[in-house]
């Protein structure tokens, strides 16, 4: 699940970074819960997330 995950978003940051819609020196991921973990993954496997932030609810 992580990997088709992970190319998915490189395609769409290929996409954007081609059409010239994004800086490629200034992407980051923010994401809570599961996709946090799903974040830190793409950041691993695609080098242009420079910075990512997870926030998790902690009040139950």
């Amino acid at each position: 699940m992580v990997t088709p995950f992970t190319t998915q978003v490189s395609q769409v940051l290929d996409h954007l970074v081609g059409t010239g819609r994004v800086d490629p020196q200034r992407i980051a991921a923010y994401s809570t819960s599961r996709g946090g973990f799903m974040a830190a993954h793409t950041m691993a496997a695609d080098a242009r997330i420079r910075a990512a932030a997870h926030w998790i609810n902690t009040r139950l």
